[in-house]
């Protein structure tokens, strides 16, 4: 089982990225009902990454949104 081990929101919060200790990112369209404020997660297929075998640290969008920087761990 993969874990999260960094998660990120878009600056106008409608997508949230999460990155695994396996090295996956992934990315959801985040909705919340304004009827019974239940929040709904979809998986978006936005991008395909190259596989990487170490655990994703930290993410940052650039302002625009257009761009999100990623940074990878070492394994011991």
């Amino acid at each position: 089982m993969n874990f999260p081990t960094a998660i990120k929101f878009t600056p106008n919060g409608d997508v949230v990225v999460v990155g695994f200790d396996n090295g996956e990112v992934l990315f959801y369209d985040c909705k919340v009902s304004n009827v019974d404020q239940n929040i709904s997660l979809n998986r978006l297929e936005l991008i395909s990454l190259e596989p990487v075998s170490n655990p994703v640290l930290s993410m940052e969008f650039s302002e625009a949104q257009d761009c999100l920087a990623i940074s990878y761990g070492i394994l011991a």
